[in-house]
């Protein structure tokens, strides 16, 4: 987009009927773009943020479900034990 309106800029320029209005828009026109892809770029950068964060936020959810698991397995068997053990006495 930027690149068009520069060639634009350059036709209108070498064709010789750029006046001081003509060209005052095709600037403000570029400073307009040149604002928007900033922008864009910086959203594109906070959706990859955001993903990470989202990415990370996940592995943290499968780590605890893990170790949960984990828990209940340990909680289970200790259950058994003392099923096993207490019982006969």
């Amino acid at each position: 987009m930027k690149m068009k309106l520069l060639v634009l800029a350059a036709l209108v320029a070498l064709s010789g009927c750029a006046s001081t209005a003509t060209t005052d828009k095709l600037n403000a026109l570029e400073s307009r773009v040149a604002a928007a892809e900033q922008t864009a770029n910086e959203a594109a950068a906070a959706a990859r943020q955001a993903a990470g964060a989202a990415a990370a936020a996940a592995e943290a959810k499968a780590a605890a479900d893990r170790a949960m698991q984990a828990a209940k397995e340990a909680g289970d068997r200790a259950a058994r034990i003392a099923e096993t053990c207490c019982a006969r006495k």
